[in-house]
C-alpha cells in the first residue's frame, strides 16, 4: 500500500512521481505473489528465478541405473522429478530416504518420481546394501560414483535435492534433511504437478 501524502502541498510533478511509483510497487507486488507458497520445512526450498538463462537448463547431465545403463532426466520427461543425492556415509541422507519412499507412493508415477542418485564410490553394491537394511523396495537405486552429475549442478551440501518440471526444468533445490512425506512437501510437489506451466517465460507482446 502506498504511504498517504497531503497531495494540496505537492507540486504536480511529485504528484505523478508519486502515482507512477504505486502502480509500479502494486504491480510488482503481483508478480512476486505469484508461484508456490512455502512453508514448514519448504520455507528451505529455494526457488530458481524465472529467466530465460535459468529455464534454458534443461538438465545435460547423467547416471547410471542397476543395469549401469546411462539415464538422464530425458528418460523421465512428462514428470515432475524429485532428484537427490546422497552417499551411505552421509547420516541426513539415511535418515529422509524412507520419507522419500513414502512420498512416492502418494502420486502416480505419470505425474512424479523420485530419482536418488548414490554418490558412494563403491557403486551399486555398497548402496544397494543400505537400501535393503533399510527396507526401501520402491525407491529406485541409481549411482553416479564419479559424482559428475553433483558437480554439473553445483552440489556443495549433502543431501542436496532439487525437483525439476515436466520439461526438465529446474525448479529449485533443499539443501539438508527432511522429512519429505510432510504435509509442507506434499503441498508442494501438488503445486508444480497441477501448475505445469509455473515455468514458462512470459513472452513481450
Amino acid at each position: 500500500m502506498c504511504v498517504h501524502f497531503d497531495l494540496y502541498f505537492l507540486n504536480a510533478k511529485k504528484i505523478r512521481i508519486i502515482i507512477i511509483s504505486c502502480i509500479l510497487l502494486s504491480y510488482g507486488t503481483t508478480v512476486f505473489a505469484k508461484g508456490p507458497n512455502l512453508t514448514g520445512s519448504m520455507k528451505k526450498f529455494q526457488l530458481t528465478p524465472i529467466t530465460k538463462n535459468s529455464m534454458d537448463e534443461t538438465g545435460n547431465f547423467n547416471w547410471k541405473n542397476t543395469k549401469g545403463e546411462t539415464q538422464s532426466l530425458a528418460n523421465f520427461k512428462g514428470r515432475i522429478v524429485l532428484l537427490n543425492f546422497w552417499a551411505t556415509w552421509c547420516l541426513p541422507c539415511i535418515k529422509e530416504l524412507p520419507s522419500m519412499e513414502r512420498l512416492q507412493t502418494k502420486f502416480k508415477k505419470d505425474d512424479f518420481t523420485i530419482i536418488a542418485i548414490s554418490l558412494d564410490r563403491g557403486g551399486k553394491s555398497v548402496a544397494a546394501r543400505l537400501l535393503k537394511r533399510l527396507k526401501l523396495n520402491k525407491l529406485m537405486l541409481y549411482t553416479d560414483k564419479e559424482n559428475k552429475s553433483a558437480q554439473k549442478l553445483g552440489v556443495k551440501f549433502m543431501p542436496t535435492t532439487f525437483i525439476f518440471d515436466r520439461e526438465s526444468r529446474k525448479l529449485g533445490k533443499l539443501q539438508g534433511g527432511i522429512e519429505w512425506d510432510s504435509k509442507d512437501a506434499e503441498a508442494l510437489i501438488k503445486y508444480f504437478i497441477n501448475n505445469p506451466t509455473y515455468a514458462n517465460i512470459k513472452k513481450n507482446k
